[in-house]
């Protein structure tokens, strides 16, 4: 896999009078936590929930750190600090209570930075490319594999592609709010179906007994 990047120019002319030109980091999407943890467990011998209970312990360490006026590492990838703001009156002073954290940064190490440049790899992508998350391609990979009317579980979902039960219920979830697929609930179970017009959209549920 690689870091993926578009090509811009600048709107500002250097000392020179040239427009220059930069690249930019294209993102697709934040990892979800759910990744975060399952990665971190694959890559290690801790399982997901000792993570996140030691992510969310870690919140702690850093409001703890900041009240102490200490910077706050992660073990040697940097460390965290505060950026701070307020409003002041006009003889500059600061005005009581309206002082705020307005953001937190992040500084990484020398070595942790060595590191990620070390094994970057990168891909140049054209500027009318469409970059698709992993979510859009695994759940439009499984949708365009469906009939209409096919009547399928979270189950059926989360076993074709290979991925963790949380993952396939937010890919769910996210597909529903998109009105890309509609869901049935029967008794304890749901089911779901491609979304669209006609007869033929109408769920199958003989489809699901074929299966089992």
């Amino acid at each position: 896999m690689s870091i993926r990047y578009k090509i811009y120019k600048s709107r500002f002319k250097d000392k020179q009078g040239q427009e220059n030109n930069y690249i930019m980091y294209k993102s697709v999407e934040t990892m979800d936590m759910d990744k975060v943890e399952q990665m971190i467990s694959d890559a290690c011998s801790v399982n997901e929930s000792d993570i996140a209970a030691v992510l969310e312990a870690f919140k702690f360490v850093i409001s703890m750190g900041f009240a102490m006026g200490e910077n706050v590492p992660l073990y040697d990838l940097g460390v965290f600090k505060p950026k701070l703001m307020a409003e002041f009156d006009k003889n500059g002073h600061v005005i009581a209570n309206s002082e705020k954290i307005k953001t937190i940064q992040f500084i990484p190490s020398a070595s942790f930075l060595k590191d990620v440049r070390k094994k970057a790899k990168f891909k140049h992508l054209r500027s009318d490319a469409i970059v698709m998350s992993d979510f859009e391609e695994r759940s439009q990979k499984y949708l365009n594999s469906l009939s209409a009317g096919e009547v399928f579980t979270r189950y059926d979902y989360q076993y074709s592609i290979k991925m963790n039960y949380q993952t396939a219920v937010n890919d769910l979830n996210k597909l529903t709010k998109m009105k890309k697929i509609n869901s049935y609930k029967m008794e304890r179970n749901i089911f779901y179906c491609l979304a669209g017009e006609g007869d033929e959209y109408k769920p199958d549920f003989a489809s699901l007994a074929k299966k089992r």
